[in-house]
């Protein structure tokens, strides 16, 4: 057996040991989060941001901010946690939107979501 082959058969019993121990994580880890959000997806959104600094100031600048999309709902445990923003955080759950909310917020986000699903919306 020459080095190369002694280097690749190390190299899969590290990996085969890597694989144990992940395996054996994933079934005895559990994860703390939110109650009734199963998954959280980070996606990157281009927007648009009024410039604070340099040669940008007062302009319109594009720029992109991560943004968690979720599966599940639980709105008000989202925004009462740190770090979040309750000004731009929504729900597409218009009851939930209410419970938490009231009624105008439900009305908003009634125009909002019902506008996307309707070619011809009036609001």
């Amino acid at each position: 057996m020459d080095k190369s082959d002694e280097l690749e058969a190390s190299l899969d019993g590290h990996l085969s040991n890597m694989k144990k121990l992940e395996n054996a994580l994933m079934s005895t880890l559990t994860l703390a989060g939110i109650k009734e959000i199963v998954q959280v997806k980070i996606d990157d959104e281009s927007v648009l941001k009024i410039g604070t600094s340099g040669k940008d100031t007062g302009k319109l600048i594009r720029d992109k901010e991560n943004v968690l999309r979720t599966s599940g709902v639980n709105l008000q445990a989202v925004l009462s946690q740190e770090g979040v923003d309750s000004r731009r955080t929504v729900s597409n759950d218009i009851i939930e939107t209410f419970n938490v909310l009231g009624i105008e917020a439900a009305r908003q986000a009634l125009m909002t979501y019902g506008c996307s699903f309707f070619p011809y919306c009036i609001f």
